[in-house]
């Protein structure tokens, strides 16, 4: 018999008022928040919708989670809540208040009456079909599950059910070495004086004046990553990421156009945040979530470093500007978000975004920031894309489309795949925006292919789009040297880190378009077929800027905004995200 419920199918929410004392050690977290859902609901022993005990379960956790000091739910509820919503229902009818922040504050203080001495913080909450509830939480140095996630993703299960075995080993061997009797003290003092001279490197709060304040609080936590990355990479727990990484980097090599259409910027995202070990979904963020967990790293930091984590890669629709924001529709989710955009490019309407679109880091702050420069996707349009997700998403409910939608984009059927898109995608490029055609999934690219020669052990990619000037675009402005670059080799150093997971800027310049790059053959005619002038005697495409007109916007492929089929949609109608 199928365990499947019909779309607005009501259940029996499992929870139980509980009689038993408060401070029972054997109590199972997943029964304590249970109880503390049940008292959102205005009619607590009456069947629930499916939406609600999970919006339930997610407000009693964050509450739960704010009364030992940690916000992160709290902040990032709203955002979460709109992926429970089915076919347009939301929960608040069956709640006793709409005001979901009073809610929370309620239910912190239960907390912190009842179970004052519990200090167990949950990690992820996973709400079954059937109602039932499973929490994973972490308490001292013991790691029950993930630090961070999705919580019913299925990479966050994948974590639940084995933990984070690698953050595991490196808590147990920093403990070790911690209350070790003998003590190295040449090797303190010289960790220390490293650390240090990497604290150097990051951006300066002169640097982060001239930032918009979201944008500023990224640019820190990233630099903040990247040197724990470094000093992390160096131990032998952490081969599996630094050869991975390394491996990656030797093959797309990152930087701007035209030395590589993979941009600093997307590829530390990708290598921080995305970059997994399987089957535990493990990446260096999320060890670097546990270790800080661990050893006191300060709240906020925690805090956007998980948002950071449980960011991806995504394809938005530009429906226009707000002042000096971009609105931007998800192409699957129909998630609507204004972002401020860094890069300096406000795009026009129709357009079709490939980026990476960060939540409001601050309370109070609406602005969702556009972190990676902004790839522009020509060809093909959105009826192409649309079917593209029909085949490769699940034929499933909402909320299980929308868990695959969001896996995909995040790890991709391998680990290659969404930075093969963009490395055979390219088209050409502006100095604050990208373009590319094509669909991704198109194998690897043949061996002929400008990516894939070499010339004096530099790619013929490189070469072929700048001649001479390869050699200068190394160090061309807005591009940070990688700090140990001009050092000395560590031969102790066990599988050292990509260079380039230490570059700071993540917006680097990219120079004028020369030449041409790689791209997908049959998405890139198309491009040069479409005229640009009503009578299309001129033809025109992106090639046809040069150093010369730098501020000229190429012409768009015409990408209706409305035009998205209902069966691909993951969630419900196009939604407008709001903070406050």
């Amino acid at each position: 018999m199928s365990n499947k419920r019909k779309p607005g199918e009501r259940l029996k929410f499992s929870g139980r008022r509980t009689r038993a004392n408060p401070t029972e050690p054997a109590r199972k977290l997943s029964e304590i928040i249970k109880e503390m859902a049940l008292r959102l609901f205005k009619e607590p022993d009456a069947a629930a919708s499916l939406p609600a005990v999970e919006a339930a379960i997610l407000l009693a956790s964050a509450a739960w989670n704010a009364a030992l000091g940690d916000h992160g739910l709290r902040d990032r509820h709203r955002e979460m809540l709109g992926g429970f919503a089915r076919d347009g229902r939301q929960s608040w009818p069956e709640f006793v208040s709409t005001d979901t922040d009073r809610l929370i504050a309620g239910l912190a203080e239960y907390k912190q009456a009842r179970y004052p001495h519990d200090r167990r913080r949950i990690v992820a909450a996973e709400t079954r079909s059937d109602g039932n509830v499973r929490v994973h939480w972490v308490q001292g140095d013991t790691l029950v599950a993930e630090p961070a996630g999705t919580p019913t993703s299925p990479a966050s299960t994948a974590r639940a059910q084995s933990g984070n075995r690698l953050a595991e080993r490196l808590v147990t061997r920093m403990k070790q070495e911690a209350r070790g009797k003998i003590v190295d003290i040449r090797s303190a003092i010289a960790a220390r004086a490293a650390a240090e001279e990497l604290q150097k490197t990051v951006v300066t709060t002169e640097q982060l004046a001239r930032f918009h304040p979201a944008h500023a609080a990224y640019v820190y936590v990233q630099n903040q990553v990247s040197v724990m990355s470094e000093l992390l990479t160096t131990l032998d727990e952490m081969a599996p990421f630094a050869n991975l990484v390394a491996e990656a980097e030797d093959l797309y090599m990152p930087s701007a156009p035209p030395m590589s259409p993979l941009t600093s910027s997307c590829f530390t995202c990708w290598a921080f945040f995305d970059a997994c070990v399987e089957p535990t979904y493990e990446t260096i963020a999320t060890t670097v979530l546990t270790l800080g967990a661990v050893f006191g790293m300060h709240p906020e930091l925690l805090r956007v470093i998980r948002l950071m984590q449980e960011s991806r890669m995504g394809l938005y629709v530009h429906e226009g500007a707000e002042g000096p924001l971009a609105r931007l529709r998800e192409l699957v989710t129909g998630a609507v978000r204004r972002a401020i955009v860094p890069g300096g490019y406000r795009g026009q309407t129709g357009e079709l975004w490939y980026a990476r679109v960060l939540p409001p880091p601050l309370a109070g702050s609406s602005e969702h920031v556009v972190f990676t420069t902004p790839y522009l996707v020509h060809r093909p349009g959105l009826p192409a894309w649309q079917a593209y997700f029909r085949r490769t998403l699940p034929d499933a409910p909402a909320h299980a489309r929308l868990a695959a939608y969001e896996h995909h984009m995040k790890y991709g059927p391998t680990r290659r795949y969404w930075n093969d898109f963009v490395f055979e995608g390219y088209v050409n490029h502006r100095p604050d925006a990208i373009y590319l055609a094509g669909l991704p999934g198109g194998g690897p690219f043949p061996r002929d292919a400008p990516q894939n020669r070499r010339k004096g052990g530099r790619p013929e990619f490189r070469v072929a789009a700048q001649g001479r000037d390869a050699q200068r675009q190394d160090s061309a402005e807005g591009v940070r040297a990688h700090p140990r670059r001009d050092r000395q080799g560590d031969p102790g150093r066990q599988a050292p880190v990509s260079p380039h997971l230490d570059l700071r800027e993540p917006f680097p310049a990219a120079p004028a378009a020369r030449g041409r790059g790689a791209g997908q053959a049959e998405a890139r005619e198309g491009l040069l077929e479409d005229p640009a002038g009503e009578d299309g005697a001129r033809a025109h495409h992106p090639r046809a800027e040069t150093a010369e007109d730098p501020g000229h916007r190429a012409r768009t492929a015409e990408v209706a905004p409305d035009r998205r089929a209902r069966d691909v949609t993951a969630s419900a109608p196009s939604t407008e995200e709001r903070a406050g």
